[in-house]
């Protein structure tokens, strides 16, 4: 497998603990993909790289407060992460640590609020939800999002960790992490670009735990990826079809949405499930731009960027933005990979 994966040695001291002092102030590479060249600006300068008439389309998923901290009746202290939904009363979770624990037992958010550890099937684990409350009112009452370990030891508050680490478009709630290519945008930066004749749309596509785990073997085999679930309106994809000009996905979520809602005649609208595997080879339908952050080696998402752009050129790209300084991961810089 180690052939098939795109890799290289990133300094620590370029991953981004913290954002940029503004959302649009970070660093911004273009990518021209025809000619092969790159060329460096600031992410507020995406104004002048766009043309009227193009097209943004955003994720605007919003991350849960999914991190929760429970005790055991023997006092121990348990981190809980909810992933998904399994029945209506019935999450599946990642426990840290749950060696030692077992079926039946309770892990207690407060005196008399708790979850019923009811099955354990590694890496997950499945929790019977408190009696009488939604998984969302506990998130609310107790949970915070789950922030990667890296930006954990930022030096920002955690308050302002958790207001960074979403996009100031978030609406649908259900993504355990941040669609990071999207926390470059401010407000008046895309009211501008409105103003300039830049049309935007959103679709969503909750970003799973799967997106982060180690790619392995039988992701090859099978040529797929974990579920996620991804919805497309009626109205987005009526102008999705309608559109003649570029088309720029903002996050590999998007474009994964996007990719996997074309039939290869028109878009598919609704609630959707995928396990699209996106890898060098791939023949893209959707897009003629892609707006990404830069990302951990060896990982899918590198995989779908790679295809998109080239893997000789990403790779190119990747060693002059080492060379270059740019900060990387969720708070790190971004790249624009454009056909222009």
């Amino acid at each position: 497998m180690q052939d098939r994966l795109i890799d290289f040695t990133l300094p620590s001291n370029l991953i981004a603990d913290a954002p940029s002092q503004a959302r649009d102030q970070s660093r911004l590479m273009l990518l021209s993909l025809p000619q092969k060249r790159l060329s460096h600006y600031i992410f507020k300068e995406i104004e002048d790289l766009l043309y009227p008439g193009d097209m943004l389309i955003l994720n605007d998923t919003k991350v849960l407060k999914a991190r929760l901290f429970c005790t055991r009746e023997s006092g121990g202290r348990v981190e809980v992460l909810l992933l998904q939904t399994v029945t209506p009363f019935v999450w599946q979770a990642l426990i840290k640590p749950s060696k030692k624990l077992s079926i039946g037992e309770p892990l207690y958010l407060s005196n008399d609020c708790f979850f019923t550890l009811v099955k354990k099937e590694a890496p997950f684990c499945h929790l019977r939800l408190p009696e009488g409350q939604s998984a969302h009112e506990i998130m609310a009452q107790f949970g915070v999002p789950a922030l990667p370990p890296y930006i954990r030891h930022s030096p920002l508050s955690l308050e302002d960790q958790i207001s960074r680490y979403q996009t100031i478009y978030a609406d649908k709630e259900g993504a355990v992490a941040a669609p990071t290519a999207g926390l470059h945008f401010t407000e008046d930066l895309l009211t501008s670009l409105r103003a300039k004749g830049v049309c935007i749309e959103t679709v969503t596509l909750h970003v799973g735990y799967g997106t982060f785990q180690p790619l392995e073997d039988r992701h090859f085999q099978e040529n797929k990826l974990h579920n996620e679930r991804f919805y497309i309106s009626d109205a987005t994809a009526t102008r999705l079809m309608a559109h003649r000009q570029r088309r720029i996905a903002v996050g590999t979520t998007t474009i994964r949405a996007l990719e996997s809602a074309w039939t290869g005649t028109r878009f598919r609208s609704g609630w959707q499930e995928t396990t699209l595997f996106i890898q060098p080879g791939y023949r893209f339908s959707t897009c003629q731009g892609l707006i990404t952050n830069f990302h951990l080696p060896k990982s899918s998402l590198l995989l779908l960027v790679a295809a998109f752009s080239d893997v000789a050129f990403l790779q190119e790209a990747y060693q002059t933005a080492i060379a270059e300084s740019y900060r990387f991961y969720s708070f790190g810089d971004v790249m624009f990979l454009s056909y222009d």
